[in-house]
């Protein structure tokens, strides 16, 4: 019995292209050959990995986030670990630490990590107006294991943000993402 599928043209495969046809196409009434546009394609591929175009991660988030307010940069001078009283962020980075503690505005940056970048505090100081008076970076140079400070001045009225990061030099490679907010009294 012959089924009446196979006897439906609609179902048929179609016809497979021929070697001549499968190497051309119309376009607009032109012959391009699939050939020359695979070139191409191949010649783009190659310029994009030459300049170095689409190599970030695509969950990469850039600081700073807003680049109008000037940089501040702090290396931080070696010290022990912050006091009791300190306000550190809530999870910790793998790369990094940072602690704040308002009397005296002092930054702390754990280094945790040896793979040669510096571990960094991102921090960002709020007016009573949500606006970003001040940004900077925190940068512990020492190497895995130790703790270095930052002494900063901030205002009692304003509002500090501020997270943990992994740096080359002062650029900023990775960072948690999540900041800690606390009053900078």
């Amino acid at each position: 019995m012959v089924s009446r599928f196979c006897l439906d043209q609609s179902l048929r495969p179609a016809k497979q292209p021929s070697r001549k046809e499968n190497l051309t196409h119309s376009v607009g009434g032109s012959v391009r050959r699939r050939r020359l546009t695979s070139s191409a394609g191949v010649l783009i591929a190659a310029l994009v990995t030459l300049l170095g175009i689409g190599n970030a991660p695509a969950y990469a988030i850039s600081w700073p986030i807003n680049d109008r307010v000037a940089v501040e940069k702090d290396l931080g001078k070696p010290s022990s670990a912050p006091p009791n009283a300190a306000v550190c962020s809530t999870l910790t980075f793998i790369y990094a630490h940072a602690c704040f503690v308002a009397d005296g505005d002092y930054l702390y940056v754990l280094d945790k990590k040896a793979d040669g970048h510096s571990a960094v505090a991102l921090w960002e100081d709020y007016t009573a107006n949500d606006q970003l008076w001040r940004q900077g970076i925190c940068r512990n140079a020492e190497g895995q294991g130790h703790w270095v400070r930052c002494n900063k001045n901030f205002y009692e009225s304003h509002t500090l943000a501020f997270s943990e990061g992994k740096a080359e030099g002062w650029r900023v490679l990775d960072f948690y993402g999540s900041f800690r907010w606390v009053p900078a009294a």
